[in-house]
């Protein structure tokens, strides 16, 4: 099957669809959240999207949607820890949970450029301001070579204005 979708003129590349994991340190003690707090900075009015395991709602998700598994919940407590990290510093700010990663902790090239392209643009349609304009990524793979395709949806992302967080 894959030699016939080679040797198709129509076919310009063919992409490895490559496995990515969730990475988790232990990161509460490296930052004092009250220091934000005293300085002001509450996050209200900045959208953030979490693009991980999912999140659990208590965390007061504004939107969502999964890429990987039967739903947008998180089951494994890797996007809920991060999403709480982000909340402990910015409790105001709005949560995108788009999950990426299945309930193991492992998605795709697919499932994260997906996401990250939701992010940007969350009800496809560009002339609605919905995007968020902060994409989190907690997540790593054991190769040294780029990503092209999440690579490409990145800098998507940053040419929209976007920043990028990635662990």
């Amino acid at each position: 099957r894959l030699a016939a979708l080679a040797n198709n003129k129509d076919i310009e590349k063919i992409y490895a669809n490559k496995k990515y994991s969730m990475l988790l340190e232990d990161t509460l003690p490296l930052f004092n959240p009250g220091s934000f707090h005293q300085r002001g900075f509450t996050g209200k009015g900045v959208k953030i999207a979490v693009l991980d395991t999912g999140m659990r709602s208590e965390l007061g998700v504004a939107l969502e949607k999964y890429f990987m598994g039967n739903d947008a919940s998180d089951h494994n407590g890797h996007g809920t820890h991060i999403g709480g990290i982000i909340k402990a510093v910015a409790a105001d700010a709005e949560l995108y949970n788009g999950k990426v990663l299945d309930d193991f902790g492992d998605g795709s090239t697919a499932s994260i450029v997906e996401g990250i392209y939701w992010a940007i643009d969350p009800d496809g349609n560009p002339a609605t301001p919905d995007g968020a304009e902060i994409i989190s990524l907690s997540l790593g793979a054991p190769f040294s070579e780029p990503d092209e395709l999440i690579e490409e949806a990145l800098q998507a992302a940053i040419d929209q204005g976007l920043k990028v967080v990635i662990a």
